[in-house]
């Protein structure tokens, strides 16, 4: 039964018939273009050449991310401690076999994968334990896991590149797939911080080569298989972040009949369970995160009840559309392909191949536009990594679908080579000026930090949220564990003072100070950190009345005021957030 199913008579119609432009044209039809694709095996020097062209965007990639990295500076800068320094400090908690206290995204398969890193370099670095190590040069340890996750996705891409190209029998819908990392400035930014939205770069990736393979197949006898991979790579990706859910409406959506759902649904159930078993205990924070941001409106689970505020969220969710506007248009693209093939009287005689294409550009596009909804809750770009990882999907299944559709397939190549033009006109502009932007901002942190050093030595300083300090960043990363390693931080950093603006309190890493030891610090203290906390009247320290000293945006250094005639904290623009 299943040879009869390979033969390319039961995949096409006669040529002759004139309805089915698959079998009359080779130029036009995805069926024909699978037969080629199948009946042709390349040689082992073919393959190697194949990879080797494949390898290139991934190559170009990683000389990209290295320049903007350099651009980003060193992790310790206020700007770039949140997440990486949380997430170190949760692997190192792996490797002394204790259980991760940040678990809300829920983050656990990058943390575990940091901590297999950290102990295979540490092996070679220097004798002695692992977390002296790491405490006493954080920084390197930080760029070698974040090496590894950027190796992973390049290496992710060149091998679905290959893929791609042996499912379409396509070199332009192979190099279209791997344009998906540069449709937005979101993507490299994040692919140099220690965080999961690498890793859902990856895993969309791999997800998006499946879905090609899948559509591209000669008969559905296969989708009880893909749903296995399918679900596999999902649950990977729910392990690394819950912004990964658009892979499972894919997958429901694509996968044919019950059976195959159920099995796709199982794999993510089940793999997500066991990807996450080093937080088991901690599944009732888990969900009780996850309950807080769905039934309020505010940040994080914070603010009134409800699912979102409509003054508010209307607005958000224009500015994501207007920020992340390759994807917006990439959908918006999706959405009239899909429209046209419904609409068009040519299309509606079109066989099974064409009506799966279109039904997985249909998956797709569903899925980023719940992407985007769930984002405009807390509007961020990099919310939306995994829908930026599948514009290389769109922009192949746009491509397929147009050329079955038109008899001229110049046609469907100068379409979607006019919007890459577009977007990578947008590109090349627009990254080489955000490289410039962040090193505008790494000089100011640097300077700050050079400022306080050099005007204030041996004057004590309080470092507050956004400070570029190295012991700021190792007390950010030890606060989201639990202050595991509180004493061994005391040890190494014993004059280090932080104040928490959101309980109002001083603190040497878990130690919380006196009231006598917090009136003599502010006596002579510098504060060193965001000036938008010192706008807020809900954050600024209340028993103390603080000046800026450089009115730098970003970041600043406040000095206490003395005298009855105190002047107004100068106002600042808004800072970012993460």
């Amino acid at each position: 039964m299943e040879s009869q199913l390979l033969k390319p008579k039961s995949r096409t119609k006669s040529a002759g018939d004139p309805r089915d432009r698959f079998a009359r044209d080779k130029r036009t039809g995805i069926a024909n273009q699978v037969t080629v694709a199948v009946a042709s095996q390349p040689s082992r020097t073919a393959i190697l050449i194949v990879l080797f062209l494949a390898s290139i965007v991934p190559a170009a990639l990683l000389l990209t991310c290295l320049r903007v990295r350099e651009a980003r500076g060193p992790l310790w800068l206020g700007s770039n401690s949140d997440p990486s320094y949380a997430y170190l400090f949760n692997s190192l908690l792996l490797t002394e076999h204790h259980v991760p206290t940040l678990v809300e995204h829920p983050g656990t398969v990058c943390q575990v994968l940091g901590a297999k890193v950290l102990t295979c370099v540490h092996r070679f670095r220097r004798p002695g334990r692992l977390v002296d190590d790491v405490l006493r040069d954080p920084e390197f340890y930080l760029n070698f896991m974040n090496t590894t996750l950027l190796l992973l996705y390049a290496a992710a891409l060149a091998a679905s590149g290959y893929l791609v190209w042996r499912s379409c029998g396509s070199w332009l819908a192979a190099a279209m797939y791997q344009l998906a990392p540069w449709a937005s400035f979101t993507c490299l930014l994040h692919l140099c911080f220690l965080e999961p939205e690498p890793l859902l770069l990856t895993t969309s990736t791999v997800f998006g080569a499946l879905v090609v393979m899948y559509v591209t197949r000669p008969n559905s006898a296969f989708a009880n298989r893909f749903a296995l991979p399918l679900g596999a790579v999902a649950a990977l990706a729910l392990g690394s972040k819950i912004t990964a859910l658009p892979l499972v409406i894919i997958g429901l959506v694509l996968l044919p009949g019950v059976r195959s759902r159920l099995v796709f649904l199982s794999i993510v159930a089940g793999g997500s369970f066991l990807v996450t078993l080093p937080i088991l205990s901690k599944y009732i924070a888990v969900y009780d995160w996850f309950r807080a941001n769905a039934t309020h409106v505010g940040d994080y689970g914070s603010g009134a009840t409800g699912l979102i505020d409509p003054q508010r969220y209307l607005g958000d969710l224009g500015a994501l559309v207007i920020a992340e506007k390759v994807l917006t248009v990439t959908v918006t693209l999706s959405m009239a392909v899909i429209a046209m093939s419904w609409l068009l009287p040519a299309c509606q005689t079109r066989d099974d191949r064409f009506r799966l294409v279109r039904r997985a550009l249909a998956a797709v596009v569903l899925g980023q536009l719940v992407s985007f909804l769930i984002a405009s809750k807390r509007p961020s770009g990099h919310y939306l990594m995994t829908s930026l990882g599948l514009v290389g999907l769109n922009l192949v299944l746009i491509h397929q679908l147009l050329r079955a559709q038109w008899y001229r397939a110049w046609l469907a190549h100068a379409l979607v080579g006019g919007f890459l033009l577009w977007a990578g006109h947008g590109q090349w502009i627009g990254i080489p000026s955000e490289i410039a932007r962040l090193e505008a901002h790494k000089q100011v942190q640097l300077r700050v930090g050079q400022e306080c050093h050099s005007r204030y030595l041996g004057r004590p300083v309080i470092y507050f949220y956004r400070s570029s300090s190295l012991g700021f960043a190792l007390d950010f990363g030890s606060s989201f564990s639990g202050q595991y390693f509180a004493t061994a931080l005391q040890v190494a950093h014993p004059e280090l003072i932080t104040y928490n603006i959101w309980s109002g309190s001083y603190y040497h890493f878990s130690e919380r100070l006196s009231t006598d030891m917090v009136e003599t610090l502010n006596r002579k203290a510098i504060w060193q950190g965001s000036p938008s906390v010192m706008q807020d009247p809900n954050y600024r320290p209340r028993e103390v009345n603080l000046r800026p000293v450089l009115d730098a945006e970003e970041e600043d250094l406040f000095e206490p005021i003395r005298g009855a005639d105190e002047p107004e904290i100068r106002q600042h623009p808004q800072a970012g957030t993460d």
